[in-house]
């Protein structure tokens, strides 16, 4: 094969093990569902806020299967919930089966969520969410725990969510036995992404002393943006929040976190790019989205917390195509002589910039509720963000050696 196509078939090959990567997780995911007591939801929306449970339960819904994404609004979304107590009769059941079942509420970003029950006197449980302290839940964990009674026959109870971030929810009515099982994986599954988070920012710092290049220092903004993210969506920061500290500082750390991952990604990229010379036109947008992504900032600090996580989304929308033009239009592989060539060669880099896009595609669309979700849609925010960042890595990587090769060849060609 010439160089070109060997270039390509090893880059491939990087791709399929971030590919394998990703799909591990799904499978790790998977095998994370417990089976709940829950066997039929529906959901209605409430425009103007103001329905009380009485009068939601007259009205008509519209059934939905695991997860229910509504996308970013005002609107007050109520979901209906068939509890069946016997769901798991055919099961072997534990020594010590307790009475209560416990709903597990993801994702942990939810402004509020309050709980209904026919079961309990005035039909209110109680409420959880980011607008209340996670050291005064009920039950404390990563995801939002809610206790109901397990009762004697199957009944309705009802949820009204209300959230500024995107309205994606799962519920699943528990057992402690199934919840502690489910609450273990969930847990590894968070500390495998932060574990190679992790890793990929220690590489980047100790290549960033070596080297001393700009892009090994934006490569690090990146993974530590994409780590404190973590820490906020997978629910560990709640974990350990301290008593003293307020939960609206909580809820606007985790919406500072959406948009820093997006500037970080945004500013690693636009610093990369600039190697390859593009088109000044095409570079002239890559920095006005950057600038698009610091005035995100601007508007939460205002106040305007929907506008600025809705235009966060967005974003990621708009960026890959903008990466990859740039990419496309690079014109510093037409510079004379070898040494003055990128490392990378165009297909790789343009091909990696396709598949950035594809990511970041399903990852926006999956947020703005374009797409029909399931559960492990819920964590596609830290998989395109791990995936990506696990291919920039070999990506540089790869560029390191080739522009060692090219350093050793230069040398060689002087003496």
């Amino acid at each position: 094969l010439s160089p070109r196509f060997a270039c390509i078939g090893r880059w491939l090959r990087w791709r399929c093990l971030g590919w394998a990567l990703l799909w591990c997780c799904l499978g790790g995911l998977q095998v994370a569902r417990a089976r709940d007591h829950i066997v039929e939801r529906s959901w209605l929306e409430d425009p103007t806020g103001r329905l009380t449970w009485p009068q939601v339960q007259q009205q008509a819904t519209q059934p939905f299967r695991e997860t229910l994404s509504r996308g970013y609004g005002t609107e007050v979304v109520w979901l209906r919930l068939r509890v069946d107590p016997h769901a798991d009769s055919e099961r072997p059941a534990p020594a010590a089966q307790p009475e209560e079942l416990v709903l597990s509420i993801r994702p942990s970003y939810l402004d509020e969520v309050v709980v209904f029950d026919p079961l309990v006197t005035g039909g209110r449980v109680g409420a959880v969410g980011d607008l209340y302290h996670p050291r005064l839940d009920v039950m404390q964990g990563a995801n939002f725990l809610m206790p109901i009674a397990r009762g004697d026959a199957p009944r309705d109870i009802w949820l009204r969510l209300t959230s500024t971030s995107t309205r994606q929810i799962h519920v699943a009515a528990l057992t402690r036995h199934e919840l502690d099982a489910l609450a273990l994986r969930h847990n590894l599954l968070a500390s495998l992404y932060l574990g190679v988070v992790l890793v990929l920012m220690v590489w980047g710092m100790a290549n960033s002393l070596l080297q001393r290049e700009g892009v090994m220092v934006a490569f690090v903004l990146m993974q530590l943006t994409a780590g404190l993210f973590g820490l906020s969506t997978s629910g560990i920061l709640r974990v350990f929040w301290p008593l003293a500290w307020s939960a609206q500082a909580l809820n606007t750390l985790g919406s500072v976190f959406s948009i820093l991952v997006v500037l970080g990604g945004v500013l690693f990229h636009w610093r990369f790019l600039r190697e390859f010379q593009p088109a000044r036109w095409a570079m002239g947008l890559l920095l006005g989205v950057l600038a698009f992504s610091g005035v995100n900032l601007v508007l939460l600090a205002l106040g305007h917390v929907m506008l600025a996580l809705q235009n966060n989304i967005f974003i990621l929308l708009l960026a890959p195509p903008v990466c990859l033009v740039c990419a496309a239009t690079g014109r510093a592989w037409g510079v004379a002589g070898g040494a003055g060539s990128p490392a990378l060669a165009r297909p790789i880099l343009v091909m990696f910039y396709a598949v950035f896009l594809a990511i970041m595609v399903v990852s926006a669309t999956t947020g703005l509720g374009w797409l029909p979700p399931t559960e492990w849609t819920l964590y596609i925010s830290q998989l395109q963000t791990l995936v990506s960042s696990v291919l920039l890595m070999l990506m540089l990587q790869y560029r390191a050696r080739l522009a060692t090769q090219q350093r050793q060849q230069t040398l060689l060609n002087l003496e």
